[in-house]
């Protein structure tokens, strides 16, 4: 296999940029509290009451706590997937931790393991401890405008939770080498000599440095400058270059331990080196990183005062890949370190609500009959149990080639269950709860209860109507909007397998109680090896719908969307807009 391997010395002696105005901590939610408080490291912690509808507030066994943001965390024990979302500036990057305990909150010393998604990407699975906190990190570029973390049952009986969310935003200049189209997967960020963890607000960026004070063959070093400059593009904290790891002599290897994957991964870390003591004319320090035991550059030549960062990337190691530095033939002195961080790089990131994944849409009192999204043939998952949906089932949801599980219990369906789903013997339905639903060989029931059922619909909300209020706007915006543009580009007859769609929705304040037109401009502007169709709507009091092309225009009369009281509330926080980026 060939080793791709990018090193770029980075070396600032003097300041090299200001901190962006929009570094800072985010949000530091501690899941499961009801009130706010400052910890002693300075951080504002806020409770998750009014940030997620679903969920339940547990303690942790008093002789499990650790401290006062792990000792409480909300467990979810309906719903395949529940998520936060966090408001983020489009662009932005940032730094995404949740954090786990279990604690034993439920006295039955079973901790559980369940998936967990960020921004519709599955970012890995957590196995909880009953004493010990995991925690994951991501830090990546946000696609829009707000953000999610999610986690996910996967075993029955083990219930997902979460004891913490934080989120910081990062200066544009830091971790520059990562391409935006992925994120970086923490794997281990240590410093080097360390006793106890290094973090803000000796680190601005909120990074949690974990101590490794030596082992067998390694000593100590302490640095004796008065003043460092750490004015690296990464900015390590100073914190983390006052002491380093050294080996006696300059003959051995000094082995590094980046924390891999059994499987080959894509790798992103950097090293942090500072000379120690003011070096004499007779005195050298000079040394490599080898990787399986074959140097790579760049040669490795710390500053007394300063900062020597080295990154690499570009090339796929495991956990049977060496790193080790070693000392050049002309060193008089043996190699140190300073501080790592190990990443390994996700696969290529999806926009938002990963929509081949499947819909958890559970308990969120939609009502009003199916759209059609028959088009979605990837999904696994369909889960919109426990809402007030009526009219037929549709046929196609039978029909999808991956649907493992159709879960449409405890709603109004009516009429005959359709073959595409009693006869299929690879799906999963569950339809109890439906008290109008027949068996398809048997004739329904009409009448009254068909009656029963048009004047419960005329007194509830729409499905786009609940959709608006009650989820969160950018499941709103996401999930309808599949919807709308898969109906206009029906009416089009313009089919586009795997397009990337971008539309923008501007929100207005004013019509809450009016009928909403939205035009679809549709155009195929440039993109990078795919077609793209453009679709801008806009909200005008007309009760119909408009789809534009450059070549025809069709206008269909009859269907109204009105702008929800929660729309409002987003339109006026985002300034009468909101950008949404999608992939079906």
């Amino acid at each position: 296999m060939r080793l791709l391997l990018n090193a770029v010395l980075l070396l600032h002696l003097l300041a090299s940029a200001s901190l962006s105005a929009s570094v800072g901590l985010l949000a530091s939610i501690d899941c499961g509290a009801s009130s706010n408080y400052t910890d002693e490291n300075s951080i504002v912690w806020t409770g998750d009451d009014s940030l997620i509808q679903s969920g339940e507030s547990q303690v942790v066994q008093s002789s499990y706590a650790v401290s006062h943001v792990m000792s409480t965390l909300r467990v979810f024990m309906t719903r395949n997937k529940n998520c936060y979302s966090i408001s983020v500036t489009k662009y932005q990057k940032v730094l995404v931790r949740p954090s786990f305990f279990y604690g034993n909150y439920d006295r039955k010393s079973s901790p559980p393991s369940f998936d967990l998604h960020f921004d519709g990407n599955h970012w890995g699975t957590v196995v909880t401890s009953l004493d010990q906190v995991v925690y994951f990190e991501v830090i990546y570029v946000a696609k829009g405008d707000a953000l999610s973390v999610c986690v996910a049952q996967t075993k029955e009986n083990q219930f997902p939770f979460m004891s913490a969310l934080e989120v910081r935003t990062l200066d544009s200049n830091s971790y520059a080498n990562l391409d935006i189209t992925y994120a970086l997967l923490l794997s281990r960020r240590i410093a080097f000599g360390r006793q106890s963890l290094v973090r803000y607000p000796d680190d601005a960026f909120d990074r949690i440095w974990g101590p490794f004070a030596g082992g067998s063959g390694l000593i100590t070093v302490s640095n004796n400058a008065s003043n460092i400059n750490a004015n690296t593009y990464d900015r390590p904290p100073v914190a983390v270059l006052t002491n380093a790891i050294s080996i006696p002599t300059t003959t051995p290897f000094m082995p590094l331990s980046l924390n891999l994957p059994a499987n080959e991964v894509a790798v992103y870390f950097n090293m942090y080196f500072t000379e120690m003591a003011q070096l004499s004319s007779t005195q050298k320090r000079s040394f490599q990183l080898y990787i399986n035991n074959n140097s790579s550059p760049p040669l490795i030549l710390p500053t007394y005062g300063g900062v020597t960062e080295v990154y690499f990337t570009n090339f796929t190691a495991s956990s049977r890949t060496t790193f080790s530095l070693v000392a050049t033939s002309d060193s008089t002195l043996p190699p140190l370190i300073c501080a790592m961080e190990a990443f390994y790089l996700s696969s290529a990131l999806v926009q938002g609500t990963n929509r081949n994944d499947g819909w958890y849409l559970s308990g969120y009192g939609l009502s009003d009959t199916l759209p059609s999204f028959s088009s979605m043939d990837a999904l696994q998952i369909i889960d919109l149990h426990n809402n007030s949906v009526n009219g037929l089932i549709p046929d196609f949801l039978g029909t999808f080639p991956r649907l493992k599980q159709l879960n449409l219990a405890d709603n109004n369906f009516s009429g005959p269950v359709p073959l595409s789903i009693s006869k299929n013997n690879n799906l999963k339905a569950s339809l109890s709860g439906n008290p109008n639903l027949c068996d398809p060989d048997q004739p329904c029931k009409t009448g009254e209860n068909e009656t029963t059922n048009t004047t419960e619909r005329k007194k509830s909300k729409t499905l786009t109507t609940i959709l608006a209020s009650t989820i969160p706007s950018s499941l709103v915006v996401s999930v309808l909007g599949v919807l709308l543009r898969l109906w206009c580009l029906k009416r089009l007859n313009l089919s586009f397998p795997g397009t990337r769609f971008h539309y923008e929705v501007p929100l207005t304040t004013h019509l809450e109680s009016m009928p909403c037109l939205l035009h679809f401009k549709v155009g195929t502007p440039s993109w990078p090896h795919r077609d793209v169709l453009r679709l801008v709507a806009y909200c005008t009091p007309r009760a119909s719908y408009v789809c534009r092309s450059k070549s025809k225009l069709h206008s269909f009369s009859g269907t109204t969307v009105r702008a929800s009281t929660a729309a409002k509330k987003v339109s006026q926080a985002s300034a009468n807009r909101a950008n949404i980026l999608g992939e079906t």
